[in-house]
């Protein structure tokens, strides 16, 4: 099955977009602003309440044609890494975690941290050790 995206994706959070019958194929165009998913020969149901699940969504808006839906993502500051695919009569939207996407820095702090939270935790076995050779 087809799918396209922009950017890293990180701890996504996952949108769905449910369709009046199962996606064949779907075709996708990135804008300044966001991006655009056309699913020929789908209806796509209501996206009420899809931006409030994300605060960088300005808006999510579906018009429907003849030959099927095109559903347009509009991003407040900057298009998140995203990847659009098509699952069933799902259309799935994985949209990268705020900062996760374009930030090197997030990526390396969280790397020393995960590092120094692992050092403490081995220190920890080690001293448990330590105890039990010496009660033995």
């Amino acid at each position: 099955m087809a799918s396209f995206g922009h950017g890293k994706i990180v701890h996504p959070t996952f949108l769905r977009i449910k369709t009046d019958g199962t996606i064949t194929e779907l075709h996708g165009a990135r804008s300044a602003t966001g991006f655009t998913v056309t699913v020929p020969g789908r209806h796509a149901e209501s996206t009420a309440g899809l931006a409030a699940r994300d605060p960088r969504i300005a808006s999510v808006k579906v018009s429907h044609g003849a030959k099927g839906s095109d559903v347009t993502f509009q991003f407040k500051d900057g298009i998140p890494g995203y990847i659009v695919r098509a699952k069933g009569h799902d259309l799935q939207i994985a949209l990268s975690r705020p900062g996760d996407s374009d930030d090197a820095k997030d990526d390396s702090s969280k790397s020393s941290k995960e590092e120094s939270t692992h050092g403490t935790t081995a220190k920890k076995h080690g001293k448990e050790e330590h105890h039990r050779s010496k009660g033995d």
